[in-house]
């Protein structure tokens, strides 16, 4: 398709450092939009902004600065410093997520409520945020919201992420109607993506704090298939564009089928 699908609308992605949210970065700057990247790691997460600058020739600019998703003062000053170089915001990604593995007598309080913190806390302060700031446009806005396959299979060692995840696809449905009775054109979505192949998951794969790109080559000879972050981002860059205008309320799978496999039937 051509270039442009998203073309002079200013989207804000969060956790944009590596992963799904590098990847939604990288194809909204290149679909015409500017782009607000965040994360808390920062020097990863202004590589990334300087690529996109540098492959664009800065047409559409990227910026990146540090955000702690689970603090609300850090909303308030990323929707401030985005209110200082933009006059909109059309467009918010969701995406920042961490994951610990544990079954649930192995985790702990703390495990548990810094899951929610960063996984469904952050998205209900990133949706009451950026309405305030697309409620200013005369046409609304579109918010994305990182959820995850998990919210619907039983995965057991992996409890306070896959509530987590719960929570988001609730809180995207009643956000969506908030909008819609309300009438301000802002559209509420969700994404449950399934075995991305990103640094979340090599991590949960080899039990380690950080990879490599070598880490990532080796998760993708593991398995015959995996869905890549471009494959996510495509779908962000859909609910992101006016294509997406009568899509609301609804979460999206990205599993390529796993949800709907049937169990293993015994030929013998």
């Amino acid at each position: 398709m051509a270039e442009g699908r998203v073309k002079n609308k200013t989207a804000l992605i969060t956790g944009a450092s590596s992963g799904m949210g590098k990847a939604d970065a990288i194809l909204l700057a290149k679909e015409g939009a500017k782009v607000f990247l965040t994360d808390i790691d920062e020097v990863n997460g202004q590589k990334v902004a300087d690529d996109i600058n540098n492959a664009n020739a800065n047409k559409n600019p990227a910026f990146f600065m540090k955000h702690d998703v689970s603090q609300e003062k850090d909303w308030e000053r990323v929707m401030e410093e985005i209110s200082k170089v933009s006059d909109s915001l059309d467009i918010l990604v969701n995406n920042a997520g961490i994951m610990k593995t544990g079954h649930i007598n192995q985790l702990s309080l703390e495990d548990w409520r810094m899951l929610n913190s960063i996984n469904s806390e952050s998205q209900f302060l990133g949706c009451k945020y950026a309405i305030s700031l697309m409620e200013k446009n005369t046409y609304g806005g579109s918010i994305i919201n990182m959820s995850s396959t998990s919210m619907i299979m039983g995965i057991s060692n992996i409890p306070a992420y896959s509530a987590s995840k719960g929570a988001v696809d609730a809180l995207t449905r009643s956000v969506a109607m908030d909008c819609i009775e309300k009438k301000n054109g802002i559209r509420v979505n969700s994404i449950q993506p399934d075995s991305v192949r990103t640094p979340l998951i090599a991590k949960m794969s080899f039990g380690k704090s950080s990879v490599t790109e070598e880490d990532l080559n080796v998760l993708k000879e593991m398995y015959a298939y995996w869905i890549e972050p471009e494959d996510v981002a495509y779908t962000v860059l859909f609910l992101a564009s006016d294509e997406s205008r009568c899509i609301n309320g609804t979460s999206i799978l990205i599993d390529n089928g796993a949800c709907i496999k049937p169990p293993a039937i015994d030929q013998g």
